[in-house]
């Protein structure tokens, strides 16, 4: 048998929502690029819509998150204690008021709230306040606000903060 076909499943598998142990850079599909239909595979739709939508070029794709409120989240399990900082590429407008929080343990109690600046298609790096201890962790990306927000790229690091 071809060795490659071993690897499809587990890239199925990861695509469409199993989590993993990440030593550091995580979430999976940080580009929003794998859709499982109408919403990105590696995440869950909450509450609200999300769209897939072209970013600053048109094959290449983010999440727009539509209308408010929006709530996706994504679950990961951290292997060592970690700071985190969030590296972003997203147009938000100002009155979106976008963003990404932390439950460390998934106990439903938010630990962290990192607000989203106003940016068009520009990088960004957000840090969290503290340390999260290993275990399991979800990432909430939260639009409270009526404004334009689309998501090219997110990535939450875990092994370069300060």
């Amino acid at each position: 048998m071809d060795s490659r076909l071993l690897l499809v499943p587990a890239v199925l598998l990861a695509a469409c929502g199993a989590s993993s142990k990440v030593a550091g850079v995580v979430p999976i599909d940080p580009g929003f690029d794998w859709w499982c239909g109408d919403v990105p595979c590696a995440w869950t739709v909450e509450e609200g819509s999300v769209r897939r939508v072209a970013t600053w070029h048109e094959r290449d794709y983010g999440v727009e998150l539509v209308g408010a409120p929006v709530v996706l989240y994504q679950d990961v399990e951290l292997a060592n204690p970690s700071c985190l900082r969030f590296v972003l590429v997203a147009n938000v407008a100002e009155d979106a008021q976008v963003s990404v929080e932390v439950d460390a343990g998934i106990d439903g109690v938010i630990d962290e709230t990192v607000p989203l600046p106003s940016a068009a298609w520009q990088p960004l790096t957000l840090m969290a306040s503290r340390t999260v201890a290993p275990g399991p962790v979800r990432y909430v990306l939260r639009k409270v606000g009526p404004g334009s927000a689309v998501l090219a790229d997110i990535v939450v690091d875990a092994r370069g903060c300060p």
